[in-house]
C-alpha cells in the first residue's frame, strides 16, 4: 500500500440522527468497484472530528466497507496514546475506529512503519546487518500489537492486522533473501497468536516486473505456505508505472494461482493516481495526480477478474474525496456516476466486497506529489 498526504479540510456539521444514516443504503451499485481503500495516517495531518465524521461520509457514498489503517506507529510517533512511543497531539486511531463502528466499516490496523525500511533492506545489505534490522523491525512491531490489543478489542469494526513491511520481486527474490523473510513474517504471525489475539493478519506486496509472472507465482506460493499469512494486498503498479495494463492480468493472475493454491485470499490494490514526476517517469521528486476515470475503469475490471475478497484502493482520501482537491472531487464524481451506469450482467458481487454498506510498489523513501498545485509527502502502499 508509503508518508503523507495533504488533505484540504472541510467540516461537516455532526448528523442529527446516526442510526438514520447507517440505516441508509450505499447508492453505488455492486460490479466491478471498490471493496474499501488504505488510510494514511501522517505526522503533518491533525484530523478534527469534523474532518474525519466528512471522510466517513464519502466513504459511504462510494460504498466502501473497509479501511486498511498503512500503520499505527511511524518512526517513533504513534497515532494512539502510547506508553512506548511519542503521541502525536490529539491521536486519531480511536475516533477513526469510532467512526468506523457507527459507520458499519470494518478496520485492519498496519502495525509499526521505519522510513528506513528501503534503505535498510536492499538488495545488497550485509546479512547479518539485515538479520538484525528485521529483529529491530519484529521488537517494535511486537510492542505495538501489545499496546493495540485493549484498543482494538474495543471496536466491533476491528477486522485484524497489517505487517506494513511491502515485498517487492527485486529485494527478496533470492532464495536466502526469501528465507529471511519468510522467518520475520511467520515469527511475527505467530507472536501475534500467542499475544491472545486470533484475528486475521494481511501483507501487501507489488511487482517491478523484475521476474516473469511463473516465477512471482513460485515466489508468493513459497512465502504464503511458509508463513500462513491470510490474506494478501497485491498493488497493480498502474499509478507508479511498474506494470502496464496489456501486461497487469499476466500478474495479478500469477499472485491469484498462488493465494488459491494455498488457501488464501487476495485483494488487488487499485492505484488511484497517475506518476507524473519522479523515476521511472522523470527526474526529481514523486510527483501525482488522480488518474482519469476510464483508466481507473480498466484497472477495476482487472482486478476484479484476480480478486477473491473485494479491491481496495490506494487511496481515497489522498486522490477520490472532494477535500483532496478539484481533481480528486472530479474523480469522486466521475467514479459514483461510473457504477451507476455499470451493465446489469456485470454486477455480480465480489466476495469480501459488503453491499449495501452505509454510512482514500512503494518506493524507497518519502515522495513529494503534487496536485492541483499543493505539494504532498507521499509514500505508497
Amino acid at each position: 500500500m508509503p508518508l503523507a498526504i495533504a488533505l484540504a479540510s472541510t467540516a461537516l456539521m455532526p448528523l442529527p440522527n446516526h442510526n438514520a444514516v447507517i440505516a441508509q443504503t450505499s447508492p453505488v451499485p455492486n460490479g466491478p468497484r471498490l471493496a474499501g481503500t488504505f488510510l494514511q495516517l501522517r505526522l503533518d495531518r491533525r484530523w478534527t472530528d469534523a474532518e474525519l465524521r466528512d471522510l466517513f461520509l464519502d466513504f459511504r457514498r462510494l460504498g466502501l466497507a473497509r479501511v486498511v489503517v498503512q500503520w499505527t506507529v511511524v518512526g517513533t510517533k504513534a497515532f494512539y496514546p502510547s506508553a512506548i512511543f511519542e503521541s502525536v497531539p490529539d491521536p486519531p486511531l480511536e475516533p477513526l475506529l469510532a467512526l468506523a463502528d457507527e459507520f458499519r466499516i470494518t478496520v485492519r490496523l498496519g502495525l509499526a512503519h521505519d522510513p528506513e525500511f528501503w534503505e535498510k533492506t536492499r538488495l545488497d545489505a550485509p546479512p547479518r546487518d539485515l538479520d538484525a534490522y528485521l529483529q529491530l523491525l519484529r521488537e517494535r512491531s511486537t510492542t505495538v500489537l501489545r499496546e493495540l490489543l485493549p484498543i482494538a478489542g474495543r471496536h466491533r469494526s476491528f477486522e485484524g492486522w497489517f505487517f506494513t513491511e511491502e515485498i517487492d520481486d527485486i529485494n527478496w527474490l533470492p532464495p536466502e533473501r526469501r528465507a529471511r523473510l519468510h522467518g520475520y513474517l511467520a515469527d511475527l504471525r505467530r507472536t501475534a497468536r500467542s499475544l491472545g489475539s486470533p484475528a486475521s493478519v494481511a501483507v501487501s506486496g507489488f511487482s517491478n516486473a523484475h521476474c516473469d509472472p511463473a516465477t512471482l507465482e513460485a515466489f508468493w506460493r513459497e512465502l504464503l505456505t511458509a508463513t500462513n499469512i491470510d490474506q494478501v494486498y497485491f498493488q497493480d503498479g498502474i499509478g507508479a508505472h511498474k506494470l502496464e495494463l496489456p501486461y497487469l492480468a499476466m500478474y495479478l493472475t500469477a499472485v491469484k494461482r498462488a493465494a488459491l493454491s494455498t488457501g488464501h485470499d487476495l485483494s488487488v490494490v487499485v492505484e488511484l493516481f497517475d506518476q507524473v514526476g519522479g523515476l521511472p517517469v522523470a527526474e526529481g521528486s514523486f510527483k501525482a495526480v488522480p488518474a482519469a476515470i476510464d483508466r481507473l475503469a480498466h484497472q477495476l475490471a482487472v482486478a476484479s477478474d484476480a480478486s477473491t475478497a473485494g479491491i481496495l484502493a490506494f487511496s481515497v482520501p489522498d486522490y477520490m474525496v472532494p477535500a483532496a482537491g478539484p481533481a480528486a472531487r472530479r474523480l469522486f464524481d466521475e467514479y459514483v456516476t461510473h457504477l451507476s451506469t455499470v451493465n446489469p450482467a456485470d454486477r455480480g458481487p465480489q466476495r469480501g466486497a459488503r453491499v449495501g454498506v452505509v454510512d482514500r510498489g512503494l518506493q524507497r523513501g518519502s515522495r513529494v506529489g503534487v496536485e492541483e498545485g499543493v505539494e504532498r509527502d507521499h509514500v505508497r502502499p
